[in-house]
């Protein structure tokens, strides 16, 4: 029993010191200039995926935060921040799961759009599985689905699938140029 304690005791020291290194490598990083370490060029792309971003939000009826302006796209991860903090970690606390979706939509449909003016490592390719989950209104999933639709005019591919209804689908798809592909059962299933 007493050998036991010692070896937990050991690792509870190990991690308070790895902790305290933590710390200090977040300190030392956060002293590193924010500014500078960008080109140019990545700045802009930065500044379009956070415009795309936004104006997402705002098109899928986004309602956790007052002002989608005040969502930013970090210089340093490249991901969507608030007041200083990852908004995924924020919304994961503070919102409805279909905001947290909505987030979800936009960022990726972002990034995809962001290739269309860019040079970047994007194969221009998008694969989603039930992007309607946790209830999004109809309203926003059409929004998603004649944004994403645009995606054909540059070249680019988006491919959803869902288990929505039929009746749903058709409202959501109304002028909105695609190519459904109905299946019975299961798409994939085990051999």
């Amino acid at each position: 029993m007493r050998e036991t304690r010692t070896q937990i005791d050991e690792y509870i020291n190990s991690f308070s010191q790895l902790a305290d290194e933590w710390n200090s490598i977040q300190s030392e990083l956060s002293t590193l200039p924010k500014q500078g370490i960008l080109s140019l060029r990545d700045k802009s792309k930065i500044n379009e995926l956070q415009r795309s971003f936004q104006q997402q939000l705002s098109s899928y009826d986004f309602s956790s935060l007052d002002n989608i302006e005040d969502i930013i796209i970090s210089q340093g991860i490249y991901l969507p921040e608030y007041e200083g903090f990852d908004l995924q970690i924020d919304l994961s606390k503070n919102t409805s799961a279909s905001d947290y979706i909505r987030v979800i939509w936009a960022y990726l449909l972002g990034l995809l759009e962001v290739a269309r003016n860019f040079n970047t490592n994007h194969p221009g390719l998008l694969i989603m599985d039930e992007p309607r989950q946790q209830s999004t209104n109809e309203e926003g999933l059409k929004a998603f689905f004649n944004r994403a639709s645009q995606s054909k005019q540059y070249g680019q591919q988006v491919i959803i699938a869902t288990s929505e209804t039929d009746e749903v689908l058709e409202r959501c798809l109304v002028n909105v140029q695609h190519k459904l592909k109905k299946f019975d059962g299961k798409i994939i299933a085990p051999i």
